[in-house]
């Protein structure tokens, strides 16, 4: 934003200082108004920056980038604005047919310039009243759409006046309406001076194009024709403050007497060699028009003279800012509620992948227990104390390992030597492709699963949603696919990893659970009692029924076949002891495997599926975010400034924008 301007030009007359600044208000130099402008100016200037930064960010979102061409708009009518921050304001006529806006211009300038009429229009094409000595030529208006007339009165040093045509009729039958005219020239004009009549004031159509005037110029409200019509301005007031439009003041005037007392004022001022104007003021016994014209006068000079010039167009271009604002968050509210089911979609797409390969695992994985058995068996001999039961397991585990390598030590010659090698070899190669198949059903779940069949059906059903959101269709194009499909090998690689540390957790797990002494005692309890049973009954033999010296007839030392019965048993024993063991840690393995295989389902892996859409909501979700509270900060920056502001304005709030 430009600085504060620091000379005028010969047609804008002196400055002014405010009357309620105080001496006490300047401190070396530089008063509190000077600071106040100057955090004022910094606060737009800000603004603008963050509403073009908001403009400028590459999200594939055509309703963004539709919100972000207005607002590119609004940043540059509000260069605009500051270029002309120098020349004096513009003061345009407002409203419809026969409401005496001619006749209340002439009034101000103290001339006739403008024709005027009650009964039908009568200014057709827009009348621009300067100054004699201004130079139209740095103003914004394109002269060919305006008349212009040069008029040496002293109100217009401070300001140029704008009569503009009636907005509710049509120039000609084939030609759409004044509005259109009102358009084009309303970006151009600081105040607009409204007004309206005791028939007038009503109209639906007039009203909601004040609205949208409202929204970018400050308002003055005159009720004409004082001399026929009944004082209206009460109901007037609440029709307007019930659209949203503040009325801090109206006015009451008779424009045809008014004009007819500054006409005389003038013929008298001539005759005396002064110039009229500006000072009209009111005279005993004077009509109640003409001193509701007399405020008036006195609210413009007060209002629009000197300084505040700056104040106004700062105000409006905040006006205007939340207009545009307010427009582009309608443009993404609808579109942006739609984003929420798209990411709903996401997830149960993502939801629906890990289901399906979360049945792959218990596919895989479950008929591979036994060597996940014999890992934790294995985990749990390295772990336990020796003792009978842990010796048997550790038996069965080298047994299911080495088992057919130990027949080769029963050859007792050359071909039972090959045939039992052989036997050895293959039941090894066995064991190991059993090893190697159980390994590749962890590898088997990278590729397992996700199929062209289950992304295509995805792709139909996400395009549906990024067409409804308004999402630019190349998120789902061929380039877009590619990566939609490396979303999906590293999901797919992701599980397998997962899977694998789960497995690896279980087995842990289910090991120290195993391995505790209270699950282990009824087995070791029968273990080591059969043991003991055996070792007793040795001894008791040996020791004392078959010694002569205690017994007096000694029984006979316990044969080989006692031995090789109590071999047996004890094997047979620890057999069915470790498969006992050996069921359950499988059963636990199963009931692990199809257990985490449904908890896999509702987990996240990393950056989730299809991440470039992830990110593109992300991105809609802070624009979103960013253009609120840009609107709320434009929403307090407007209200601090209409809180000393006597001109009439929009009164919108950000929470009836959303509505």
């Amino acid at each position: 934003m430009s600085e504060e301007p620091t000379s005028r030009t010969p047609a804008q007359g002196p400055e002014r200082v405010p009357a309620e600044m105080s001496s006490a208000d300047h401190v070396g130099g530089v008063t509190a108004a000077d600071v106040g402008a100057a955090e004022l100016r910094a606060e737009i200037r800000v603004l603008c920056e963050r509403i073009g930064a908001w403009t400028r960010q590459d999200v594939p979102w055509e309703p963004y980038r539709v919100a972000a061409e207005m607002l590119g708009e609004l940043l540059k009518r509000a260069d605009d604005l500051q270029l002309r921050i120098d020349q004096p304001l513009v003061l345009a006529t407002f409203g419809g047919t026969g409401t005496g806006k001619s006749t209340l211009v002439n009034a101000l300038v103290g001339a006739e310039v403008s024709a005027a009429g009650r009964r039908r229009p009568t200014t057709r094409k827009p009348v621009l009243i300067v100054h004699e000595g201004l130079p139209v030529e740095a103003l914004p208006f394109e002269l060919r759409d305006v008349d212009v007339r040069r008029v040496n009165a002293p109100v217009l040093r401070d300001f140029i006046v704008l009569d503009c045509p009636d907005m509710d009729t049509s120039e000609s039958p084939d030609q759409p309406g004044n509005w259109a005219t009102l358009r084009r020239l309303l970006p151009y004009c600081d105040v607009l001076l409204f007004t309206s009549t005791q028939q007038k004031y009503a109209s639906a159509r007039v009203s909601d194009e004040l609205r949208e005037a409202a929204r970018q110029t400050r308002l003055v409200f005159v009720q004409t024709h004082a001399d026929v019509d009944v004082d209206i301005r009460d109901d007037w007031r609440r029709r307007l403050e019930s659209q949203g439009i503040r009325v801090p003041r109206m006015f009451f005037v008779d424009s045809r007497a008014a004009l007819r007392t500054q006409l005389g004022e003038a013929s008298r001022a001539a005759t005396a060699g002064s110039e009229a104007g500006f000072r009209f003021s009111r005279s005993p016994g004077c009509h109640r028009g003409t001193d509701g014209f007399a405020e008036l006068m006195a609210f413009l000079r007060e209002q629009l003279a000197g300084n505040r010039r700056v104040r106004i167009r700062r105000s409006n271009l905040v006006s205007m800012a939340r207009a545009y604002v307010a427009e582009a968050q309608r443009l993404l509210r609808d579109p942006h509620r739609r984003v929420a089911p798209l990411r709903e979609y996401l997830r149960g797409a993502q939801q629906r992948c890990l289901r399906e390969m979360a049945a792959e695992v218990e596919r895989r994985l479950v008929p591979h227990t036994w060597l996940w058995c014999q890992r934790v068996h294995s985990e749990i001999c390295q772990g336990a104390a020796p003792s009978p039961f842990v010796t048997a397991v550790r038996l069965q585990t080298f047994l299911g390992r080495h088992a057919s390598e130990l027949l080769v030590f029963r050859a007792r010659s050359l071909p039972q030597l090959l045939l039992l090698g052989g036997a050895a070899v293959a039941g090894k190669v066995r064991r190991l492709e059993k090893e190697r198949e159980a390994e590749e059903s962890f590898r088997g779940l990278d590729a397992a699963a996700l199929g062209e069949q289950t992304l295509t059906e995805i792709r139909i059903a996400l395009q549906g949603f990024l067409d409804e959101a308004g999402f630019d269709p190349s998120l789902l194009d061929e380039t877009a696919w590619e990566e939609v499909r490396r979303d999906a090998e590293r999901l797919r690689g992701e599980f397998a990893q997962v899977v694998r540390q789960r497995v690896d957790a279980t087995v842990a797990d289910i090991a120290a659970r195993r391995g505790r002494w209270w699950r282990m005692l009824p087995y070791e309890t029968v273990q080591t009692a059969y043991c003991g049973y055996v070792v007793y009954r040795v001894g008791y033999n040996f020791f004392y029924a078959s010694n002569p010296l205690l017994v007096a007839e000694p029984a006979a030392l316990l044969g080989i076949e006692f031995y090789v019965a109590a071999a047996a048993i004890l094997l047979a024993l620890s057999g069915t002891l470790v498969a006992l063991f050996t069921r359950g840690t499988q059963r636990m393995l199963r009931s692990a495997l199809k257990r985490f295989g449904r908890e896999l389902a509702e987990v996240r892996l990393s950056e989730g599926f299809f991440s470039r859409i992830h990110r593109v909501c992300d991105a809609a979700d802070r624009l979103v975010t960013e253009l609120d509270r840009i609107a709320g900060r434009l929403t307090e920056l407007d209200r601090r400034l209409a809180a000393g502001d006597r001109l009439g304005s929009a009164s919108l709030d950000v929470a009836e924008l959303q509505s």
